[in-house]
């Protein structure tokens, strides 16, 4: 895998994402390898931090979610 793709994949891992193991042993092994790829992360990593100790989560009816999730996507 190149550093675009493991960098997606990275960033599925901060959002939570559930990743199959062989993608997520490929991860693992570039991050402890290359330095920019671990930095991308550990930038992710902590915006995600921030932000989501900063903005409360609010209870939105299932219909927004729907619609919004349908949204996405079709993008």
């Amino acid at each position: 895998m190149n550093c675009s793709e493991i960098q997606d994949l990275a960033a599925a891992l901060v959002d939570h994402e559930p990743l199959n193991m062989h993608d997520l042993d490929e991860v693992e092994a570039h991050l402890k390898s290359c330095p920019s790829c671990q930095y991308e992360y550990e930038m992710d990593l902590m915006t995600s931090h921030i932000v989501r100790a900063r903005i409360p989560l609010v209870d939105a009816p299932r219909e927004a979610y729907l619609s919004i999730r349908e949204a996405i996507e079709d993008y």
